[in-house]
């Protein structure tokens, strides 16, 4: 999957210019039908936007339609409209261009400034956890990477691919334990003999072999540990395969269900649904560590102060609003923060300011709905001094 990584935005925070020139793009797009044919519209809308304002900052008419050339031969590149996905972003700058296409919608975004305007990008780093999936049943392994807007399989080269396949050598044959017959509804074998139902003494020692070969392939080929693994299989594998696992990040959630009737968009979504409950009990408390830090003075919600705080490196952690923006601009040398009403060349999203520059410092950055900032303003900050 197409994700935006830490070194791409760092490229583009690091990018700037004291003539204003640097020229962020956000958009919606639609992924087919009729109206996706409006998606190099709005980018052409916003071009001419961007030509007027290039202007206020000082360029001639000729300069500044010559400083947006990428973007106007992107407004008729095919091959970027051809596979669309919810939302765009393009930025530009002296010895910049660079797009992204964003699984999610976004508000179209005009911003002309010495820097980029980046918020919009954040919930692709601290919102959009990944995780993998892997869909054990006796006669399929599969296993795939996923966030909340996709999914991949990774391919498994040391990994038995069927409980047949894994216990070969181990005297494992079906036809002394079980009547041949066709998979049953979770994956295992039906027709039982000698009372060694799902569950069994003897199916559960052959799935601890089964899942010990299975687990040790997986650690051998992860390099990334840090995901938290969801096991999709029937409810009582989940418990012997945490048993035999020595993956630090299990779920102790199984995605119930034989996997191999599901498709990978179901996997997908019933993973994040699991990853996304996990992961907001962890915020809600630390949404409670940054109240009771503005409470005792040691954090705060009020925008004038919380920016030069975060462009000095004070930040620890921050809740920002997604979706508005505070227009206006910061003088380092004298520190003072100035608000205006609109969006004009030159001014910048203080919001985007606090998040950027906390990101920067290496503090924790969470964007979300403007309700959902604790102390309801625009932002709250919990400080390191």
């Amino acid at each position: 999957m197409r994700e935006v990584t830490k070194d791409e935005i760092e490229k583009l925070v690091k990018a700037s210019s004291s003539e204003h020139r640097c020229v962020s793009f956000y958009f919606p797009t639609v992924r087919g039908g009729k109206e996706a044919q409006q998606n190099p519209l709005r980018l052409r809308n916003l071009y001419r936007q961007a030509h007027s304002q290039l202007q206020e900052v000082g360029l001639k008419e000729e300069e500044a339609k010559k400083s947006l050339k990428p973007v106007a031969s992107l407004i008729d590149d095919q091959d970027f409209w051809l596979h669309p996905t919810d939302g765009a972003a393009v930025f530009l700058a002296p010895d910049v261009f660079h797009t992204i296409k964003l699984p999610y919608s976004v508000s179209e975004i005009l911003t002309v400034s010495d820097s980029f305007h980046l918020k919009p990008l954040l919930p692709m780093l601290e919102e959009n956890v990944g995780f993998y999936v892997l869909a054990l049943s006796q006669n399929a392994v599969q296993l795939y990477q996923a966030d909340r807007y996709a999914i991949e399989e990774i391919p498994l080269e040391n990994v038995p691919k069927s409980m047949e396949e894994a216990l070969r050598f181990d005297q494992y044959e079906p036809s002394r334990q079980m009547h041949s017959g066709a998979p049953g509804s979770d994956g295992s074998l039906t027709g039982v003999r000698h009372g060694q139902g799902p569950g069994g003494e003897d199916e559960k020692k052959n799935l601890r072999q089964f899942f010990h070969q299975v687990d040790r392939g997986l650690n051998a080929e992860l390099t990334n540990k840090n995901l938290p693994l969801l096991v999709a299989a029937v409810d009582y594998y989940l418990p012997i395969f945490r048993d035999v696992s020595a993956y630090p990040r299990v779920f102790d959630t199984v995605i119930p269900g034989n996997p191999e009737h599901k498709t990978v968009d179901e996997l997908r979504d019933e993973g994040w649904q699991r990853v996304e409950k996990h992961f907001d009990k962890e915020l809600a408390s630390i949404e409670e560590t940054v109240k009771d830090g503005m409470a005792t003075g040691k954090g705060s919600n009020d925008l004038e102060s919380v920016v030069p705080a975060a462009y000095h490196g004070r930040v620890a952690t921050c809740f920002v609003a997604l979706g508005i923006q505070q227009w206006g601009r910061y003088d380092e040398e004298e520190g003072h923060v100035t608000f205006v009403d609109r969006e004009e060349p030159g001014v910048k999203d203080l919001l985007d300011s606090v998040a950027v520059h906390t990101w920067l410092h290496r503090g924790h950055v969470y964007p979300v709905k403007p309700e959902n900032v604790p102390g309801g303003g625009k932002v709250a900050a919990l400080y390191r001094y």
